[in-house]
């Protein structure tokens, strides 16, 4: 029998830390996209707009340097890699917001809907300060299974781009004493392979397993930072 193998004890940041980065996570992700939309009229005084949010709602704390400072930039100051950078944050609130009970957390292959995200935080209105106050977090227990699962379903990605060929996942988990039994039960699977749009993963179009594999980056670090196996947010390198 493989021995199963035990992450290390974690302790997991507060309910109001988990509110407070999720907003300003939320604040980067849109920055990031009013950068990127050069469409957009009023894009000057929506960059103000976000950065008096962050500022009265006092979160200059809970952002880190670089992040405060990407914030802190005049429309048109960040580089296209930098804004779209930030734009994917949006699919870590939603692990955070998750987290926080506000926000039912789409398939690993589906995105988030920004909207629904940020009005699920209150994202640019005065009910945020509640939100931070009133800040509750689930079980450590649900948040472990979802870090098992969102590293399973990076793992796959990974292991597809290394070795583009089908796999059994529940045979491996069996196998891999890091690969959670659990985790890979509550994933879609067809064929025993992770399915992408209801189509096995060797199926599915380049477009949508990088856009999974993207997603899965994203939530495999936020799920990461909400267990407290890291403190920094930045510096989480999801490996797999």
């Amino acid at each position: 029998m493989t021995e199963r193998y035990s992450r290390p004890e974690s302790t997991p940041p507060t309910a109001r830390r988990v509110a407070c980065r999720a907003l300003v996570m939320t604040a980067l992700s849109y920055r990031g996209k009013v950068e990127l939309d050069t469409t957009w009229r009023e894009r000057e005084k929506e960059v103000q707009r976000i950065q008096g949010f962050v500022r009265d709602l006092g979160m200059e704390s809970e952002a880190e340097p670089g992040e405060r400072d990407l914030l802190g930039r005049e429309l048109g100051r960040l580089t296209q890699r930098e804004a779209v950078n930030m734009s994917w944050l949006i699919e870590g609130v939603g692990v955070l917001a998750w987290g926080l009970g506000r926000y039912t957390l789409p398939p690993h292959d589906e995105g988030v809907e920004p909207r629904d995200l940020a009005d699920s935080l209150a994202f640019l209105t005065p009910t945020a300060r509640d939100v931070l106050a009133r800040a509750t977090l689930v079980s450590k227990d649900e948040v472990s299974l979802y870090r098992e699962i969102a590293f399973a379903v990076h793992w796959r990605m990974v292991e597809w781009r290394l070795r583009p060929t089908a796999c059994d996942l529940m045979a491996l988990a069996g196998r891999l004493p890091w690969m959670d039994e659990e985790a890979i039960r509550r994933l879609p699977l067809v064929d025993g392979d992770l399915s992408i749009h209801g189509r096995p993963i060797a199926a599915c179009s380049e477009v949508d397993r990088n856009r999974c594999a993207s997603i899965a980056i994203e939530r495999h670090r936020a799920a990461i930072w909400l267990l407290g196996e890291e403190k920094v947010f930045s510096e989480i390198v999801p490996n797999t």
